[in-house]
């Protein structure tokens, strides 16, 4: 689709000048057809913008707007969310072919590159805007939040909990309602021992994050925080050593490594109980991996080997 220029001459495409969106661009704005041409047109050869078609009399483009607002926040400025009331702008509704509302239509160096009638799922917005940033030669928020929680997850798989929190908050601060970076932060809090940080953090969430699975999931993780005292360790080790038969000796051996917050040991002392006498007290052993393996949520590597340890031992 060509635009017209007041002369009814096309608009020829012009070359970018920077990938680089001015740092104090307004980005979510309404147009008229008096600006339509500066603010839509010139303005997407350095920043793509989506333009936004919606009447008053249109319940679904009232809807959808928050969520259009929402993600193109996310991209501080990457990206213009450009808001035109088609009663009040007919000619660009016209020229532009708007038959249906909502309909939301993409502008990348001077031109229109697609027109998308309804409402599009916040997640499918959100690849959208990833797939339209790439284009343009620009990193997404969507890129930035993978590349934090990746680097985020790979310090708390090395027990490097300060690095983690840090990296999970970078992470939020892209994304403030990830539930799964909130969950992040709880745990490297739990790794460090910060019961205290645990809790003020779980205070300060959204009551929607806060009731999230994974916020669930990872509070788990304060009832394995013990006190740190090794000394319980020592004296349950010289009572198992002294009885090595005794599996209730084993038994208690594990929950000290747990109180000094070993949770490796822990698990170590359980499965060789599991392995020596699986129904011991009702299977008590394997209960408490399995509480421990919950604890520390489905992708913590000590749970992952742990589950798959215990299956071994069970299915053998």
């Amino acid at each position: 689709m060509v635009l017209m220029n007041a002369s009814g001459l096309p608009i020829p495409p012009q070359p970018t000048k920077s990938n680089t969106p001015p740092p104090s661009a307004e980005y979510i704005l309404d147009i008229t057809e008096q600006d339509f041409m500066a603010e839509v047109v010139e303005f997407s050869m350095n920043t793509p913008v989506l333009v936004d078609f919606w009447a008053d009399w249109c319940e679904p483009c009232k809807q959808y707007a928050p969520v259009l607002e929402k993600a193109v926040h996310a991209e501080k400025g990457r990206v213009r969310l450009a808001k035109v009331n088609i009663e009040e702008n007919q000619a660009i509704a016209a020229q532009l072919q708007i038959r249906s509302l909502p309909t939301v239509m993409i502008f990348l160096q001077g031109r229109p590159v697609e027109s998308i009638p309804g409402v599009l799922p916040a997640d499918t917005l959100k690849k959208l805007l990833s797939d339209l940033l790439k284009m343009a030669g620009l990193g997404s928020s969507a890129e930035e939040f993978q590349a934090a929680m990746e680097q985020a997850e790979t310090a708390l798989a090395a027990k490097d909990y300060a690095e983690a929190v840090q990296s999970f908050e970078a992470a939020m601060a892209i994304d403030p309602e990830s539930s799964v970076a909130a969950a992040g932060i709880i745990r490297a809090l739990i790794g460090l021992g910060d019961e205290a940080g645990v809790r003020d953090f779980y205070d300060s969430l959204a009551e929607g994050v806060q009731n999230s699975a994974e916020i669930t999931e990872a509070m788990q993780g304060l009832k394995l925080l013990g006190s740190g005292d090794d000394q319980a360790v020592q004296q349950a080790l010289a009572l198992s050593e002294k009885n090595p038969d005794d599996v209730s000796a084993l038994f208690a051996l594990a929950e000290a490594y747990l109180e000094a917050n070993r949770k490796d040991a822990a698990v170590e002392t359980l499965l060789s109980i599991v392995a020596r006498d699986r129904a011991w007290r009702d299977a008590a052993a394997q209960q408490k991996l399995l509480e421990i393996f919950a604890a520390l949520g489905f992708q913590d590597p000590l749970a992952k080997s742990g589950r798959q340890r215990l299956s071994a031992l069970l299915f053998a």
